[in-house]
């Protein structure tokens, strides 16, 4: 008897719950009692994954017999990524953080970013010149092996020492695609090398340091128009020294932003869009220099236009930027570049 009362009451379950189902509009969903359904933002990603689009690696890179320790910056998917190698200053410990958040932007542009600590090469001191340099070819050839980059697109941006390091060492590797230096130099012992070869390069700095005067990268700039090589410079006034690194008295935020916005848009131009790269012989910058007017030959720049869409676009950054300055202007940001001395101070002894 049970048995017939269970299996009527199954088929009186299957029946009502045919009938619901064919009354109800066809593809209608019925949510369970105590469920909410809403309509989906169009600002609301579809997926609520929470991996970061950029990894991080802590390794050493062999250079010689030494093992440096490296951090590695790149995309969490996709191929192909150019290579960008980023040199610290000569006090990294103080600004680490500020490298870490530069390199993590390379990474979400799509950029493999290698971050070697050059200094930590051997523990008998943080090396010589010669060890850092060859810090840079070592960095250069591990990133070359690693999979998914594009081992024909390389960079180079250089901070302070970082500057000097790469401006002295880019003639010497022709693998590199072009060169970012802020608030450095090219020194005197690599500019003659720097004729023979010297790729396309972007020189920053701020008007106000005293560490390294911005005169150094005006001489850079002159030197390598003058050699016929595709160079820029961009000088801020009324900034110091680090404007990009640490917020001790240097740190502008609008000139930061300015600066780096211009390091991506040369990046993009010289190693997503190499074929735009301009062709600038020494023969046909000797021929610019010789002018018609006498007073036209004096000034030393070529009086061709390089194509440098990285350079079209002015930041707001408060006070007039000088970009690519030639004539009285050069001259006067020249002269705006040379810091006053500092004031000593005056100790009188007690009687």
């Amino acid at each position: 008897m049970r048995k017939i009362v269970f299996a009527i009451f199954c088929i009186l379950v299957f029946v009502f719950s045919y009938c619901e189902e064919t009354n109800s509009p066809k593809g209608s969903f019925q949510p369970k009692a105590g469920i909410e359904i809403s309509d989906i933002s169009e600002d609301e990603p579809l997926t609520s994954s929470k991996e970061t689009p950029y990894r991080t690696e802590k390794i050493k890179i062999k250079c010689g017999r030494d093992k440096v320790n490296t951090e590695l910056f790149y995309p969490a998917g996709g191929s192909n990524w150019p290579i960008v190698i980023l040199l610290h200053g000569s006090h990294p410990k103080r600004t680490d953080a500020y490298y870490d958040v530069m390199a993590i932007d390379l990474a979400m542009h799509g950029y493999y970013c290698v971050f070697p600590h050059y200094f930590e090469r051997n523990k008998r001191g943080r090396g010589t010149r010669t060890e850092w340099m060859k810090t840079i070819k070592s960095a250069i050839d591990f990133a070359q092996e690693q999979p998914n980059v594009n081992r024909e697109r390389i960079a180079v941006i250089g901070y302070s020492l970082g500057s000097f390091l790469i401006l002295g060492y880019a003639p010497t590797d022709k693998r590199i695609n072009c060169v970012v230096a802020f608030y450095g130099g090219l020194s005197s012992c690599y500019k003659e090398i720097a004729n023979e070869h010297m790729p396309p390069t972007l020189l920053l700095h701020g008007t106000k340091d005293r560490i390294v005067p911005a005169r150094r990268s005006l001489e850079a700039f002159k030197t390598l128009r003058e050699y016929g090589k595709p160079v820029s410079v961009v000088v801020y006034p009324n900034v110091g020294h680090g404007f990009t690194l640490h917020k001790k008295g240097e740190w502008d935020d609008e000139v930061s932003l300015d600066s780096w916005e211009r390091t991506l848009s040369f990046l993009n131009y010289y190693l997503n869009f190499p074929s735009w790269i301009p062709e600038v012989g020494q023969e046909a910058s000797r021929l610019s220099l010789i002018a018609e007017n006498q007073e036209e030959s004096k000034d030393f720049f070529p009086s061709m236009k390089l194509e440098t869409p990285y350079l079209d676009t002015i930041f707001v950054c408060g006070d007039k930027i000088y970009v690519d300055p030639h004539g009285e202007e050069y001259t006067k940001v020249l002269k705006e570049s040379t810091p006053p001395p500092r004031k000593r101070k005056v100790v009188r002894r007690k009687k």
